[in-house]
């Protein structure tokens, strides 16, 4: 069982059979700034790496005068439009036996949706992102399609 098939096992095939099209809603290029906010609450977890990472920021904070600002930092997943898309493209016809629309949700960024403009046969993708929308303390992703 290749991985892409037990990512799809826990669906029943009595109810895939039933049904002509799958969707993928949610998946990120190149194109997209993944946030590193999240970074300080989880190593605060992992008490070695706590150590770890707290002298790295006390260090970083020596040399350039001011602290790590996590929210402006970013990485960015690797895979361009075309990849993407074709990875959750495949995903759904091999592993399931449907038909695939897909729609790349970058956040805050409808580049990859629109460079998929160039290949036929993505002619039909729907331009499409994920919103990050503040809210209190922490923020809300809205995918827009």
């Amino acid at each position: 069982m290749t991985s892409t098939q037990l990512h799809f096992a826990w669906l029943n095939p009595s109810v895939v059979r039933r049904f002509r099209t799958g969707i993928s809603l949610h998946s990120h290029t190149m194109h997209s700034r993944e946030s590193l906010t999240f970074v300080p609450r989880i190593v605060q977890t992992i008490p070695v790496l706590r150590h770890i990472v707290a002298y790295k920021e006390r260090q970083y904070e020596r040399q350039n005068g001011y602290p790590l600002d996590y929210s402006r930092a970013y990485w960015t997943p690797p895979l361009p439009e075309h990849a993407a898309y074709s990875l959750e493209r495949r995903q759904i016809e091999e592993s399931l036996g449907l038909n695939a629309i897909v729609s790349l949700t970058d956040h805050d960024s409808i580049e990859a949706s629109k460079r998929l403009d160039l290949f036929e046969e993505c002619r039909w993708t729907p331009v499409s992102v994920e919103w990050t929308v503040p809210y209190g303390p922490s923020f809300f992703h809205l995918g827009v399609h």
